[in-house]
């Protein structure tokens, strides 16, 4: 017998988050997040929650190359912006005002760590796009998901601090209703007891 599902939010009806989603959040910025089929389908990925708290983010399933071409051919990626702690990453935190104004949008990738150096490498011309790191980020929060990286942000976390850093807007609505949806979701787990 199939459990029922929310129709808006997609998780099943014992954990529907719709009560917690954040209202009136908007961003100027065009994100695109460029995903792993693998991340897709993990029931701990924490793009479908950034999703449905920010629904004009662009996920783009990522099975070839083309999918990436495709998603960007139209853009002038100098007025973009790739998330990825490259060696050539320059520091978010240290853009001149001139800067933020400038951007036009931000690329992520969410896949695991290995993963997401593959994807990095597969597509020349994001060695072309300015590339932005973190400095000083936040603590990660994501405690349902763990991972032996120092200072490793959820894809979630990493667009949130990011559009935190670029377009200096509040959203501390979005991450309560992170820590929330987390809490609600997981609740009968031993580790969030």
């Amino acid at each position: 017998m199939a459990r029922s599902m929310c129709e808006k939010c997609q998780y099943l009806m014992q954990n529907c988050v719709c009560a917690l989603l954040p209202s009136n959040i908007d961003t100027d910025l065009e994100i695109i997040i460029f995903q792993s089929p693998n991340e897709a389908m993990h029931p701990k990925n924490s793009v479908k929650l950034l999703k449905l708290a920010l629904p004009s983010i662009k996920v783009v399933p990522v099975i070839s190359v083309n999918d990436i071409l495709n998603a960007l051919e139209n853009l002038d990626l100098s007025k973009w912006c790739l998330i990825y702690p490259s060696d050539q990453a320059e520091p978010i935190e240290k853009m001149s005002l001139k800067e933020r104004n400038a951007i036009e949008g931000v690329i992520l990738i969410d896949a695991t760590w290995r993963k997401a150096f593959a994807l990095y490498h597969s597509y020349q011309d994001f060695l072309t796009v300015p590339t932005k790191s973190f400095l000083t980020p936040p603590k990660g929060e994501y405690s349902i998901r763990k991972t032996s990286k120092e200072n490793a942000l959820s894809t979630f976390e990493a667009c949130v601090y990011t559009l935190e850093s670029i377009e200096r807007v509040d959203l501390s609505k979005v991450k309560t209703f992170f820590m929330q949806a987390q809490q609600w979701q997981w609740r009968k787990a031993p580790y969030m007891q």
